[in-house]
């Protein structure tokens, strides 16, 4: 079902998709207009979720006249998206291909923090699943080549790992608790993590902290070698994994 008029680029140099969009939908308005745009863009819908029980989530971003913008949201079939409907899916596609005889090169995944039912050691292992189901050993001259030749010069003979990118949304400063908990036991599995600054100084307790050393700093509170009250918690941690991506 997929539209002919996408835009220049949208396919590879057989003719494929060469983005397949993975999401949730429900039959309404605004599910049926993702779906046009999707289409008209020249992005694969056939992995599309549509749940007829849910609405499509949706967010209003009104523009007040001090300049200041809010973000009023409705997560809908985002509360119930679960990792066992997304492997689903994957599943299917490679169904549909043969066992995922080309797999997709990279794998995006958006907005752990509006997925409840995809953070913390779900999101990991959904993530090492997907590893799993798209990286496979590419094959020469019908024998396939083990692990142990990954890093072979022969471009012939290479091993296929699909690249693996978490994009951020929604991460909440007021428990910032939560925020790392839906994030952090998912880092080992993610190759590229894409955030803005405030989310960055959330999962960070450097930043965090900074008022309360600010504070230490002026009463002459003694500190840890690494600039940190001793009864706050270490940053380093954090901030090694952080970095690591």
């Amino acid at each position: 079902d997929e539209a002919s008029d996408g835009g220049e680029g949208s396919r590879d140099d057989d003719g494929e998709e060469k983005v397949r969009i993975l999401t949730k939908i429900g039959p309404d308005h605004a599910g049926n207009t993702l779906l046009e745009f999707y289409r008209k863009a020249g992005a694969s819908t056939e992995l599309i979720l549509v749940d007829s029980e849910v609405q499509t989530s949706m967010a209003v971003l009104p523009v007040f006249r001090n300049g200041k913008r809010g973000c009023f949201v409705n997560l809908a079939c985002n509360d119930g998206f679960s990792a066992e409907e997304l492997l689903g899916r994957l599943n299917h596609h490679c169904n549909l291909n043969g066992g995922c005889v080309s797999p997709p090169r990279a794998f995006l995944f958006g907005y752990p923090h509006l997925m409840p039912k995809m953070q913390g050691d779900n999101l990991r292992s959904m993530l090492e699943q997907v590893r799993r189901t798209y990286s496979k050993d590419i094959e020469n001259d019908n024998e396939t080549i083990s692990n142990s030749d990954v890093n072979t010069n022969n471009k012939n003979n290479r091993h296929h790992r699909v690249l693996i990118g978490v994009d951020l949304n929604g991460v909440d400063g007021s428990d910032v608790d939560a925020a790392r908990a839906a994030l952090f036991p998912a880092l080992s599995a993610i190759d590229i993590l894409h955030l803005n600054e405030d989310e960055a100084k959330v999962l960070s307790s450097s930043s965090l902290h900074q008022d309360d050393e600010d504070e230490a700093s002026s009463k002459g509170r003694t500190e840890t070698k690494n600039g940190h009250d001793e009864s706050s918690p270490i940053a380093a941690p954090i901030q090694s994994q952080l970095r690591s991506l």
